[in-house]
């Protein structure tokens, strides 16, 4: 890949990562991309009308049934992420740069809760993670099993503490950032099959141990935005 060019999956979130999950009597633009998404996925039938009737809560649920997920009919981070893989658009390629945020600009739109999609810049392969904490860098856990497997994957099957280029989708834009593949420390999410959490660095973030800035990761952020 030449520098400063990213390839990347054009996914569609179904909401933005800090939204609250959607559910019976909700109303709007999001209820109308949940729709598309059952829609073209074979689960629901009805009108595109941008209402979380019956019948949306149903083919929640069904797709919920038919992913492993619990059959609740609301449509929170896990069953979005799950449908943004399955209805997402086409693979294709797209040369551009992704922003150099610094660390204070994220941490005050990125909250502890919030979901991201982050795309590892040298394979393209995209997996979505949750902040759990940290306050010198974000501290995140795959939000399943399967973005578990794709972290591994793109580490060569085991882990480390390599770090990697990534292009973080944050609020819409695209952010540059840097990851670690090593599991350590404390995680909340009990189903993923990550024991613990990684690091997900910004532009001038610090480490936790050290307190200082990783060279590494700046490297890697600097050239996630096409600066290296």
């Amino acid at each position: 890949m030449r520098r400063g060019a990213i390839v990347f999956l054009c996914v569609i979130l179904l909401a933005s990562a800090a939204s609250a999950a959607l559910r019976l009597g909700d109303r709007g633009a999001d209820v109308v991309e949940l729709q598309k998404s059952l829609q073209k996925l074979g689960y629901y039938s009805g009108s595109i009308d941008g209402t979380f009737g019956s019948q949306t809560q149903s083919a929640v649920k069904a797709f919920q049934k038919k992913n492993g997920l619990a059959s609740d009919g609301v449509a929170g981070a896990k069953t979005n992420a799950a449908l943004a893989r399955q209805s997402g658009l086409k693979l294709s390629s797209r040369s551009g740069r992704a922003a150099l945020l610094s660390w204070q600009t994220v941490n005050a739109s990125f909250p502890v809760g919030t979901v991201v999609k982050l795309v590892d810049v040298h394979t393209s392969r995209p997996f979505f993670a949750r902040r759990r904490g940290g306050h010198l860098h974000a501290d995140c856990e795959p939000l399943t099993a399967e973005d578990t497997e794709v972290l591994r994957s793109i580490y060569g099957g085991k882990w480390s503490w390599a770090r990697r280029a990534v292009v973080v989708e944050l609020g819409g834009q695209l952010v540059a950032g840097s990851i670690n593949g090593m599991p350590h420390g404390d995680g909340k999410i009990a189903d993923n099959g990550f024991p613990g959490h990684f690091c997900l660095h910004f532009y001038g973030s610090r480490t936790h141990g050290t307190d200082r800035v990783c060279p590494e990761h700046q490297r890697m952020i600097l050239y996630a935005a096409g600066r290296k």
